[in-house]
């Protein structure tokens, strides 16, 4: 609970916040065997991104839409394009603290059961045996793949699109023992973030990360969007 020029004091001087409110696609992408990724995308995130570029260190930037459906509540500093600053919260959100779900055994199995696709499978194998400490310090290689051409908002076919272009990509950084760990959409076009040596190690991983890198171009690049 903030109050007055208070919002200013709980946010660091190096952080910016985007903030915007609208529709947005969801996507539950992948094969099981290689693991799940649940992704969200479309016009709102970008205009998302937008503000957070608009803003400098310390500010809560929202579009002019976002402010307009709040005006009793929160005060613009200043407006910098259609882009304002938050400044003084008028009115505080009522406390309302996450509620805390409880299940029998036989449903939180099923839960546990539902979700370990979306857990890497060695982190996954290492919490099945109770190990709980599954952070390490290692050298990984990290390959960034920026790919457009998808339109998330007015494509009718964009999940089945988005789909096989995902498992094409799964299939290819498996072949090298890789992990696709992140499809990442934005403002800038969408990315996917695979890494060599993590959760499980491998030899040779910058080599790994130059044959998939080719192996995407040739094969993704040639898929029909």
């Amino acid at each position: 609970r903030v109050e007055g020029d208070q919002t200013r004091d709980f946010i660091s001087s190096d952080v910016k916040i985007g903030l915007t409110y609208g529709a947005i696609k969801r996507f539950n992408l992948g094969l099981p065997e290689y693991g799940y990724e649940d992704i969200i995308a479309g016009d709102t995130l970008d205009r998302m991104a937008d503000a957070e570029h608009h803003a400098e260190p310390g500010d809560i930037m929202a579009d002019k839409a976002t402010f307009d459906l709040i005006p009793a509540i929160a005060s613009v500093m200043e407006w910098r394009e259609e882009f304002g600053v938050l400044g003084e919260l008028i009115q505080l959100a009522p406390v309302a603290p996450w509620p805390m779900l409880a299940w029998e055994a036989a449903q939180e199995a099923a839960i546990v059961k539902a979700l370990a696709a979306y857990v890497p499978r060695p982190v996954y194998e290492m919490l099945l045996a109770k190990q709980t400490h599954v952070a390490e310090l290692k050298s990984v290689v990290s390959l960034f793949v920026q790919f457009h051409g998808l339109d998330y908002d007015a494509d009718p076919e964009i999940a089945v699109k988005l789909q096989t272009y995902f498992v094409a990509a799964q299939r290819i950084v498996a072949r090298y023992n890789g992990r696709l760990n992140r499809l990442i959409t934005g403002d800038k076009g969408s990315m996917l973030h695979i890494i060599f040596g993590a959760p499980r190690a491998v030899e040779e991983q910058e080599a790994r990360a130059l044959r998939c890198a080719l192996d995407l171009q040739a094969e993704c690049g040639q898929l029909p969007f």
